[in-house]
């Protein structure tokens, strides 16, 4: 009941802090590397995940959004500062992405494991100086402890502007979430992706594996091969429905 009373009131974003607002840990930059200040060291609920021994070195902090996007006064920066020097070729899973743990009691609503389970929209706002395609991957939990996968990708064709990307992700009627404090959907947009974390299928769900991306691995941005690269993010929202409405300010 509660939680109809709170989204009937209209509070429609799933994600917590999409703004990028509250930074309890660190509003200075913070030097991110595999097992060094990994997780949430800046922007809360927010974690920059090295994976599978990821190479290179980044500074994440929270910063005001660059100039063009005045309805976002805050955005999480990531900034290159060391180059990755780890393979990326066959056989390697390492991949970079930020990333959100949800809370699977907060995601009930969304009947996934159901014929009537909820079409969701995500949305979110991208500057970076790094032009090319980067991965997007939903992974669902459920009430078993196992997991399905949703992937896409979108491109960037011009550095340093402002881009929205959206994805509609169907309600998937294969598995439930699990009901719990712990994390039921796990979000990432991805900055790195490795040989062998590309190659399922596009825009649906099916059973996780390694692999959380379409395509093949070379389609894919590396952001730490340039100390000069830098990328911003901010007005995530996560809603239910087929149609990304405007951000919702809190």
């Amino acid at each position: 009941q509660e939680q109809f009373n709170l989204i009937s009131a209209g509070r429609k974003n799933l994600f917590y802090n999409g703004a990028m607002q509250i930074a309890q840990r660190s509003t200075s930059a913070v030097t991110v590397s595999d097992n060094s200040n990994e997780g949430y060291s800046t922007v809360d609920r927010w974690k920059v995940d090295f994976g599978s021994a990821m190479g290179g070195a980044l500074q994440a902090e929270r910063v005001g959004s660059p100039a063009g996007h005045g309805p976002f006064s805050e955005s999480l920066k990531l900034s290159c500062t060391t180059v990755n020097s780890g393979a990326m070729t066959s056989g390697s899973v390492r991949f970079l992405s930020v990333a959100q743990y949800l809370e699977g009691n907060d995601l009930q609503q969304l009947c996934y494991g159901e014929p009537d389970a909820k079409h969701t929209t995500y949305s979110f706002w991208v500057y970076t100086n790094k032009v090319g395609r980067y991965g997007f991957g939903v992974i669902s939990r459920d009430s078993g402890d196992s997991y399905d996968c949703w992937g896409s990708y979108f491109d960037v064709p011009t550095a340093n502007v402002w881009q929205k990307v959206v994805f509609t992700v169907e309600g998937n009627t294969a598995a439930d979430i699990k009901r719990t404090n712990s994390f039921g959907l796990l979000v990432d947009i991805y900055l790195a992706c490795a040989a062998n974390r590309a190659g399922i299928s596009d825009s649906r769900w099916q059973t996780y594996s390694t692999a959380r991306l379409p395509g093949t691995y070379t389609d894919y941005v590396d952001f730490l091969d340039n100390t000069s690269n830098i990328f911003y993010v901010t007005g995530l929202q996560l809603e239910v429905g087929k149609v990304a409405t405007p951000f919702e300010h809190r």
